[in-house]
């Protein structure tokens, strides 16, 4: 992450004026280049730098009387018919991360965490790249031996040099006993394989076709949404994959696909699979938990891939890797 060194970014913002009607916003590489840019701010007294990349959408409470006005007015609302509550999906900026005077990056995306762009993004800035990993729990960092495979986490801090983390983190993975649980893998795993190489195959419009199509065939029976896609799971994998997301809601599943235009970054079918495999996993470990032994493995080498997914622990307390959810 060497062009988004603190010292770097130090000597921009002494050296170059600020984007016009600011006081603090930089470019993090040409001026011409506005959606990549980073933010002067302080904290307990410390200068510190916040890396910004694109936009994302989120609601703003609002009343009834204005969800009527502003939904005359054409403008992006949203009410929850079940909840009885009003909403305006307004843009804001997306911020990548934090970088410190120690020379330190801090994950911090908050939302639906990187899309496919902000990954990017975070690659270009390294001498490794970024990726969803839906069998090793979400988003991980891969570079080989020099720099290491690393799960990334909420809040995690790296080396900006190194790109090691700051603090070890324990990964802990599911081994299965093949005798004892001959059943229940038999009873998802052709599902899992066979959905996953379906959503990798398809492009992002053609997942958000068929999504959409799949809610409106059962959009009426929405309290039915989890045993469909049970029922579903040997003939129609695809169908299940989008019903499980949709009874899980997995941060608004139903509305994001209900209106597909009113959202930016949209998750791919593969990052849509890999949150709702790693939902029911952990509710078919919940609920089989004899089945399992744990296994824990070494933090910078590259673990194996598991249809169960990983706990990662720092400091004995449990944190979110992102790519969980979408």
């Amino acid at each position: 992450m060497i062009s988004l060194s603190y010292e770097r970014l130090k000597r921009i913002s002494l050296s170059e004026k600020p984007y016009r009607g600011s006081t603090n916003r930089f470019p993090l590489y040409g001026r011409r280049q506005n959606n990549k840019y980073f933010l002067v701010d302080e904290e307990n007294g410390e200068t510190i730098f916040r890396a910004m990349y694109g936009w994302q959408y989120k609601q703003k409470p609002i009343t009834a009387e204005e969800y009527a006005a502003l939904e005359k007015a054409g403008k992006n609302v949203y009410h929850d018919k079940t909840e009885n509550t009003y909403a305006l999906w307004h843009r804001v900026p997306c911020e990548m991360g934090v970088v410190r005077p120690d020379n330190t990056f801090e994950f911090t995306a908050t939302g639906g965490g990187y899309y496919q762009g902000a990954r990017g993004f975070l690659s270009d800035t390294s001498y490794g790249y970024f990726h969803n990993d839906s069998r090793r729990g979400g988003m991980v960092f891969s570079s080989g031996p020099r720099l290491g495979f690393y799960p990334i986490h909420k809040g995690m801090r790296v080396d900006i040099k190194t790109m090691k983390p700051t603090k070890p983190i324990t990964i802990i993975g599911k081994s299965v006993d093949r005798k004892a649980s001959k059943k229940l893998m038999a009873e998802h795993q052709d599902f899992f394989t066979i959905a996953e190489t379906m959503c990798k195959a398809m492009t992002l419009e053609s997942w958000l076709d068929t999504a959409k199509t799949i809610y409106l065939e059962h959009e009426d029976r929405p309290a039915d949404f989890l045993w469909l896609a049970e029922s579903m799971k040997s003939s129609a994998p695809l169908d299940a994959v989008v019903l499980y997301a949709l009874g899980m809601d997995i941060n608004g599943f139903r509305w994001r696909i209900k209106n597909p235009s009113s959202w930016h970054h949209h998750k791919t079918a593969i990052e849509v699979f890999g949150a709702m495999r790693a939902r029911l996993c952990k509710q078919i470990y919940k609920e089989n938990e004899d089945t399992f032994k744990t296994v824990t493995y070494e933090m910078g080498k590259v673990y194996p891939p598991s249809m169960w997914g990983y706990t990662l622990m720092v400091d004995g307390v449990e944190v979110e890797q992102y790519g969980h959810g979408v």
